[in-house]
C-alpha cells in the first residue's frame, strides 16, 4: 500500500486533524528527501538514475497530500518537482515516461488553477493534452481516457467564469 493510500484510508476511518496530515506529508517529505539524494548522486554522474522514477511518484503522493492538507503552494511546488523529474527521465526513454510526465502536467494545471494561476494552469494542460494525443494515436484504447479527461480539464479552466477555482480532479 503506497503512503497515499494509507493516509487516505487513515482519513477515511478516523478524524485526522491538519496536523497530523502536516506530520504525515511531512514524514513522506523525510522519504522524498532521501530519494532526492539518491537521485543528486546519480544525476552528479555517481551512479544511474535509478531513484529518479521513485522520487518523482513520491512527490506526486506529496503532493496529493498537501493538496488534500490545503497546502496548495506546497502541491505545486512538488507537483513542480515531479514534471522537472520526469522531463529528465524522459531525455533518457522519451516513450517510456511520456505517460507519466503528461499525469503530472495535468495534476500541475490542477494544482495551479486552485492556487489561482490560471494562465499557468492553462499552458501545464495544454502540454498534458500535447503528449496525451500523441499517445492515444498510437494507442487509443489505453490513452483516449487519459486526453478527454486533460481535455475537460482545458475547458473548465478556459471556460469558467469564476477563474477562482475549478474543482479539483487530481489524476
Amino acid at each position: 500500500m503506497t503512503a497515499l493510500a494509507q493516509v487516505t484510508t487513515f482519513t477515511d476511518t478516523a478524524p485526522a486533524t491538519r496536523e497530523t496530515l502536516n506530520t504525515t506529508i511531512a514524514a513522506l517529505g523525510l522519504v522524498a528527501f532521501v530519494a532526492m539524494a539518491g537521485a543528486g548522486l546519480a544525476y552528479a554522474g555517481l551512479g544511474q538514475v535509478r531513484f529518479a522514477p521513485a522520487l518523482a511518484k513520491e512527490l506526486i503522493e506529496t503532493s496529493a497530500l498537501r493538496n488534500a492538507a490545503g497546502d496548495h503552494a506546497g502541491a505545486v511546488a512538488a507537483s513542480r518537482k515531479a514534471v522537472d523529474t520526469y522531463r529528465g527521465l524522459m531525455r533518457k526513454s522519451n516513450i517510456h515516461y511520456a505517460p507519466q510526465l503528461a499525469t503530472s502536467l495535468h495534476n500541475l494545471s490542477e494544482h495551479l488553477n486552485l492556487g489561482g494561476d490560471h494562465a499557468g494552469a492553462l499552458a501545464a494542460i495544454e502540454e498534458a493534452v500535447q503528449i496525451r494525443r500523441q499517445l492515444a494515436k498510437s494507442d487509443p484504447g489505453r490513452y483516449a481516457a487519459s486526453l478527454a479527461q486533460s481535455a475537460e480539464l482545458r475547458e473548465r479552466i478556459e471556460t469558467t467564469k469564476d477563474r477562482s477555482r475549478v474543482e479539483p480532479h487530481v489524476r
